[in-house]
C-alpha cells in the first residue's frame, strides 16, 4: 500500500496581509528527509512560483487517489484561514475576491471520510478566527476530495489544527536572524522525530519508534507552548493547538527504525553511584555526564507510557501487602540493583531483591529504581501506598 502527502503553502491571499512562512514552511516539511522516508509520494503546492487554486489541489488529490492503493493520505496547509458558521475555510491565492477560491475544510473532511482511503490526516497551520467582514462572510470554498457515487463505509479522518476554534495561529520573528525572518509557530513545533512524541515498541528484536496521532496531539500542545516560551514573547501570545482523532490507537503517522533509544548507565555517569542520590544529579556543580543521565531517566519515564499501561493489566505482584513505613514498592518480573530517593530514604529488602521500602521525609518523594538489566524507572512514592510493579521481559 502507498502512503502519500500533499503540502500546500499560500503566503498571499488576495489583498490580505502577506504571510512570511506559509509557503516556506510547507516546503520545509515536504523536503524534510524524515518525511521523505515516511511517504512514497509527495506533492508540493505553494505560491512561490504562481497562484495556488482549488483545482490544483483537487487534481493532485485525485491523481493520488485514482490508483486505489493508498493506505494513508496526509494533507498539510499553511496560510490564511477563517471560520464561518463553525466551518473552516483555507483561503487560496484568489480569495477573498473570488468566493470559491478556498478549501471548504468541513466539506472536504466529510468527503475524505468516504474517499476509500483507510486513513486521512489533515494538518492546518492557519487561523480559525471568525470571518469579520461581509466579504469573508461570503466565502463558499470548494471541496478537494472526489464525490464518489458509491462511497462505501466511513474511514478514519484525523484533524490537527494549529490553534483553537476562533483563535489566530501566529507567525513570530526569529530574534537570532539577521534578516526579518519569521516562522510559523505550529509548523516549527511539528516534528516527526521528537522524543516526547515517540512511542517505542519492540519488534523482531529491534526498537521501533512510532509517531501515532494521539500521542502527537498531546506532544504538540506542549511543543507549541515551548516554541512561544523560547522566543520570550510574554503573555500576549497564546496559542493552544487542537486535534480531533478518530483513527484507531494503533494507527501511525511515522514508523522509524535505527533511532537510538535513550538508555543510561549510572556507573558510567558518576564515580560512586551507590553514594549519590537524585539531589546530587540536580546540583549545578554535578558533572555534565550525570546531568545527561538524569535527562535520560526522565525521557525513559515518559517515552513509553503504553508499556506502563500494559503493566497495569498484569496480575498484581506477590509480596507483602503492608510495610512498617506504609510506603514502598514491590516488583514482579524484575529485580532491584540500586535504589535512590529524592525527599525520602529508600532501603532494599527481600531475598529476591524485589522490594524497596521507602521512608518519606517530604509529602511528595520520588524514587529511582535501577534494575539488574540496566534499565530504570522513576516513580512517585505515595505515603500510605505500596506500588506494585509488573515487568514483562525488559
Amino acid at each position: 500500500m502507498v502512503r502519500a502527502a500533499v503540502f500546500i503553502g499560500v503566503d498571499k491571499a488576495g489583498d490580505l496581509p502577506r504571510l512570511r512562512d506559509a509557503a516556506a514552511g510547507a516546503r520545509r516539511l515536504h523536503d524534510d528527509a524524515l518525511v521523505a522516508q515516511q511517504f512514497d509520494k509527495r506533492v508540493l503546492l505553494t505560491d512561490e512560483n504562481g497562484p495556488v487554486r482549488v483545482d490544483d489541489i483537487s487534481d493532485a488529490v485525485q491523481a493520488l487517489i485514482k490508483p486505489g492503493n493508498l493506505s494513508l493520505l496526509l494533507i498539510y496547509f499553511a496560510g490564511h484561514g477563517i471560520n464561518r458558521n463553525q466551518g473552516e475555510f483555507w483561503l487560496l491565492s484568489d480569495a477573498p475576491q473570488r468566493s470559491s477560491a478556498a478549501v471548504n475544510v468541513r466539506g472536504t473532511e466529510f468527503l475524505a471520510r468516504y474517499s476509500r482511503i483507510p486513513h486521512v490526516i489533515f494538518f492546518s497551520d492557519a487561523c480559525r478566527t471568525v470571518a469579520d467582514s461581509q466579504q469573508l462572510q461570503n466565502i463558499t470554498g470548494a471541496e478537494i476530495f472526489p464525490n464518489w457515487s458509491s462511497p462505501g463505509e466511513a474511514n478514519a479522518v484525523d484533524q490537527f489544527y494549529a490553534t483553537g476554534l476562533g483563535n489566530p495561529a501566529h507567525e513570530i520573528r526569529d530574534p537570532a536572524a539577521a534578516a526579518r525572518r519569521f516562522t510559523a509557530v505550529y509548523t516549527q513545533a511539528l516534528r516527526f522525530e521528537a522524543d516526547a512524541a515517540i512511542e517505542w515498541t519492540r519488534e523482531d528484536e529491534a526498537d521501533i519508534a512510532y509517531i501515532r496521532p494521539r500521542k502527537l496531539r498531546n506532544y504538540l500542545k506542549q511543543a507549541v507552548t515551548d516554541v512561544i516560551a523560547t522566543r520570550r514573547l510574554g503573555d500576549g501570545v497564546v496559542q493552544v493547538p487542537e486535534a480531533i482523532i478518530t483513527s484507531e490507537p494503533e494507527a501511525w503517522l511515522s514508523r522509524q527504525t535505527g533511532l537510538t533509544r535513550l538508555r543510561f548507565d549510572l556507573t558510567e555517569a558518576v564515580e560512586s553511584p551507590l553514594e549519590i542520590g537524585l539531589e546530587y544529579l540536580m546540583l549545578p556543580s554535578a558533572p555534565v555526564s550525570a546531568k545527561r543521565a538524569l535527562e535520560a531517566l526522565v525521557s525513559l519515564a515518559i517515552n513509553n507510557p503504553a508499556a506502563a499501561a500494559n503493566a497495569l493489566s498484569v496480575k498484581t505482584s506477590d509480596g507483602p501487602v503492608e510495610f512498617e513505613t506504609q510506603c514502598g514498592f514491590k516488583l514482579r518480573g524484575g529485580r532491584i540493583a540500586e535504589a535512590y530517593a529524592l525527599g525520602a530514604s529508600v532501603q532494599q529488602v527481600g531475598r529476591g531483591r524485589d522490594i524497596a521500602r521507602v521512608h518519606p521525609t517530604t509529602p511528595r518523594p520520588s524514587v529511582l529504581l535501577v534494575l539488574d538489566n540496566g534499565n530504570g524507572v522513576v516513580l512517585p512514592a505515595l505515603p500510605g501506598f505500596i506500588g506494585a510493579l509488573n515487568f514483562d521481559g525488559d
